[in-house]
Parts: structure tokens; sequence; C-alpha cells
């Protein structure tokens, strides 16, 4: 999720540097459409490198949506398929995207503004390695060894031992099989946590948020042309005092939730007195 929000935040503030653009509008357009769909790709070959898939040759795992990747021309669709590093490849296409905006004037925003957007895109990119770590270094072989040999020691020498202080076969039976069996659960549900990002360890669902990302980036482009928010009571020509306060309301009354809920509420108890 962290590593989605710097993805976003990176095409958000964009998206709004775009409406104060000296360039064309069919340039503009052009790299609204392109910022979105390689944001999306990058995420889901982020989120594909982190559960590892494919590193036997077979698919497995989560598969991932993404926005229009057919759609972008056919050099950087090749470039970054013959990429052995494609999320790092499409990171840089997305700097030089934004370096070449600034140079048409599509970007036309004070660059120390524009500066935030880079810094997202890193945020975005270290927030990805640090995951990494997780998903791809395995433990340490003296660690596994040293776990194997007391599981293995465990198992061996506690029937012995509870034959010694329990009495009854049945009884020296269901200790040993129940302190046996608790440390290689614990240890088996440790190996499949050792990667939280892949679909075996069903702590995080990738796929779903790759499609809350794809919502997020299709949000973007429908708001990219919408008119300034303004207050109703000004524009129509009334005066607001710098110091007046906005009127308060409830938010399920204004979004209409509350109402709906009161006549669901009413037609349940019309329909309770009727049949009474």
């Amino acid at each position: 999720h962290k590593l989605n929000a710097c993805w976003f935040d990176s095409a958000s503030t964009l998206m709004a540097f775009c409406r104060n653009s000296e360039g064309k509008q069919e340039d503009i357009v052009q790299f609204q459409q392109t910022i979105v769909r390689l944001m999306s790709l990058m995420s889901a070959l982020a989120l594909d490198s982190l559960q590892g898939n494919n590193q036997d040759g077979v698919m497995h795992g989560y598969r991932f949506e993404v926005l229009g990747p057919d759609e972008l021309d056919e050099a950087t669709q090749q470039a970054i398929l013959a990429s052995d590093h494609k999320v790092e490849c499409i990171f840089q296409m997305v700097q030089q995207l934004l370096v070449d905006g600034m140079k048409d004037k599509v970007l036309s925003i004070a660059p120390p503004i524009l500066t935030r957007s880079f810094q997202d895109l890193a945020a975005g990119l270290l927030t990805y390695h640090e995951a990494k770590k997780l998903a791809c270094v395995p433990l340490p072989c003296a660690y596994v060894f040293i776990t194997a040999s007391i599981l293995l020691t465990q198992a061996v020498f506690l029937p012995c031992m509870m034959a010694l202080y329990v009495k009854g076969v049945w009884s020296s039976f269901i200790y040993s099989f129940g302190g046996v069996f608790l440390m290689w659960y614990i240890n088996g549900v440790a190996e499949s946590l050792s990667n939280p990002f892949a679909k075996e360890s069903r702590t995080l669902e990738a796929s779903k948020v790759q499609i809350e990302l794809n919502e997020h980036l299709t949000q973007l482009l429908e708001q990219a042309q919408f008119p300034r928010p303004s207050v109703t009571s000004v524009s129509k020509g009334v005066r607001v005092s710098s110091q007046g306060r906005p009127r308060r309301g409830s938010f399920h009354s204004w979004t209409g939730v509350g109402n709906k809920a009161a006549a669901s509420g009413k037609n349940s108890g019309d329909r309770r007195t009727q049949r009474s």
C-alpha cells in the first residue's frame, strides 16, 4: 500500500501540474495518457517481482490487471519486454518522460515544485527495494540447519522423555504428538510467511491492491478536465467575509446515505404496521 501510494501521489501531482501547462493540448493529453499506463505497468511488475512469479518458468501466484499496455508504442513495449530489470526500466522511462515534458512546456510548473514528483518516484522505488529484502533474501543456511536440527532432536527424544515421566501409553503418545506437532506447525507457518507478498502466504491480496491503483489512476484521467472547485454563494455574487464560518452539516445527509436509511426504516415500519 505504501508503494502504490507513492506511485499514485506522483501521478496525481503530475496531472495537477498539467493544468498550468503552456504546451499544446495534444501533447498534454499524450503525456497524461502515457504516464497513467506506465505507472500501472510499473506497479504490476513490481508486485509480480515481489511475489517471485515466473522464477521457475511456470506461471503461478497472482495475475495483475494493467491499464492499456498494448496501447504503448512498439519501441516502448519491446524495450520493457527485453529488459532484465523491468521495474527500473519503466522508472527511467517515466523520469525521461518528465524531462521531455519540461522541454515541451507540458510541465511548465516551477522546478522546485516539480521536484515533488521526482521525490515521490524515488520514494516508490526505494520502498520497492526495501520490500525485496523480505521477498528475495533467504534465511542464512546456518539458521535453517540449526532450526531443522532442533526440530529433529525434539521429535526423537521427546517420546522417550514422556515414556519416563508420564504414566500410561496413550497419555505419553498424546503429549509427545502434541509437542512435536506444535513445534513443526509453528515452523511451517514461519516458512509460509517468509515472503508476505506471495499468494501462498495468504496475507496480502496484491491483485486487489493493483486493481485499486488502476481505479485511482483512471479517476485521475476523468478529473483532468474538471472545473476548478468553488463556493456556490461566491459564484452567485453573494459576499462571504474572510471570517465567515462554513455551515455545519451531516456527511450522511449530504451524500444521501442518511435519507436512504431513514426511508428504508420508514418503509419497514409501515410494513410492520400493515401486518399488525
